[in-house]
């Protein structure tokens, strides 16, 4: 089973924070997020595999200077991309700049493992399922792929990949860093735009 994440690192909040002026950034940062998700409107997507066509209903959480985007079910990589870029656009505007990495590996089935936990979240009337603690690859690699980019000198990009189930199509690798993922396997993130 696939399972894809986007995790957005907003720079402009982290420099509120240090300027000591976060409150109004936040709450910009917050509600751009709230609005893009529940505005709709985010055109069709294929799930994955391409069998099926369904209008696109992202979740997102916020955290205090980041956000993290998943949707289920899970959906062809170019789509996944292109909300990617939608709400990237709305935290930029409303917040400064931020840059995103998407992470799509092969998971743990947490409808299948209670004991993973979980919880269910409100969405337009329909309860969702988020297990807010990830499981698997998917949600572990995005972090570990984060810090390499942190430490590594190719923080030069807005948009990284985390090997090559991640990546749209046509992308163009500016610039590739390696880590340690999940199970100390190597990984390879590769910043793409």
């Amino acid at each position: 089973m696939l399972k894809t994440y986007a995790l957005f690192d907003v720079i402009g909040v982290k420099r509120a924070f240090e300027l000591g002026n976060a409150a109004a950034i936040l709450d910009r940062f917050w509600t751009a997020a709230d609005v893009w998700t529940n505005a709709g409107g985010h055109g069709m997507v294929d799930r994955e595999g391409g069998r099926e066509t369904q209008e696109a209903d992202p979740s997102v959480v916020t955290f205090s200077d980041s956000a993290l985007l998943q949707h289920e079910p899970e959906i062809e990589i170019n789509h996944f991309w292109r909300l990617v870029r939608g709400l990237k656009k709305a935290i930029d505007a409303a917040a400064g700049t931020s840059y995103v990495v998407v992470c799509r590996e092969h998971n743990i089935d947490h409808h299948s493992h209670p004991a993973l936990g979980g919880l269910v979240v409100d969405s337009g009337g329909r309860p969702r399922y988020f297990n807010a603690g990830g499981s698997g690859p998917a949600f572990a690699n995005l972090f570990s792929a984060e810090q390499a980019i942190r430490k590594s000198a190719q923080r030069l990009c807005n948009e990284y990949a985390v090997g090559p189930l991640s990546e749209p199509s046509g992308a163009r690798r500016i610039s590739t860093a390696s880590f340690k993922g999940l199970g100390g396997r190597t990984f390879e993130v590769y910043g793409i735009g």
